[in-house]
């Protein structure tokens, strides 16, 4: 009995015909990510805040053959989702690939973070994240197909409330937080006087 096995001839990661959306795209690992996903053969949706490192990464994506369009776009607004559906839709009637990259990092420490840097963390790792996903997984559903995928700095599974904001601890398992919070403060800082 024969068993079949792969032409590995033919390219095992093929995305002709697919339209992934890249959050984060216009530089970087989102960058990367997209000029990747569009050598596979992917089109490309992309998502960046930066007009001109968006512009330039359409560029990117379009000499390597790839049709591609741009959501020059804050993930954190309101409308953001639904535009990024449409573009994509308009694109290639599909959502094949979400992968949500955009995110930033703080340095600041739970002593000091502020209420405003806290929400703006907040916002963009975990509130746009979540919304984009709720938005493209209706196409996705209906399709019956598609993949999604959140890239995340190794301090979101890190239960440590220093040097990041405290989105790490909004996202570490209760385990790690209390680990991280149990913990000796960092000796950078001046003694402290309470009472």
């Amino acid at each position: 009995m024969a068993l079949d096995f792969p032409d590995i001839s033919k390219n095992l990661f093929d995305l002709g015909g697919y339209c992934s959306v890249v959050t984060g795209a216009g530089q970087g690992i989102g960058l990367s990510l997209a000029t990747g996903l569009a050598h596979a053969g992917s089109d490309l949706v992309l998502v960046d805040r930066n007009a001109e490192t968006l512009k330039n990464a359409a560029g990117e994506v379009g000499e390597i053959g790839r049709r591609v369009s741009t959501v020059h776009a804050d993930v954190t607004a309101e409308d953001t989702p639904q535009r990024i559906v449409e573009d994509a839709m308009a694109l290639g009637g599909r959502i094949d690939v979400l992968v949500n990259n955009a995110g930033i990092m703080g340095y600041s420490d739970m002593l000091d973070v502020t209420d405003e840097q806290w929400d703006r963390m907040y916002g963009i790792n975990l509130r746009a994240p979540m919304r984009i996903m709720r938005a493209v997984l209706q196409e996705m559903s209906r399709a019956g197909r598609g993949s999604v995928i959140n890239i995340g700095s190794s301090w979101s599974s890190r239960g440590s409330i220093f040097n990041q904001d405290g989105a790490g601890w909004t996202t570490a398992r209760p385990r790690q937080r209390f680990r991280a919070s149990a913990g000796p403060l960092p000796r950078t800082w001046p003694p402290m006087e309470f009472g």
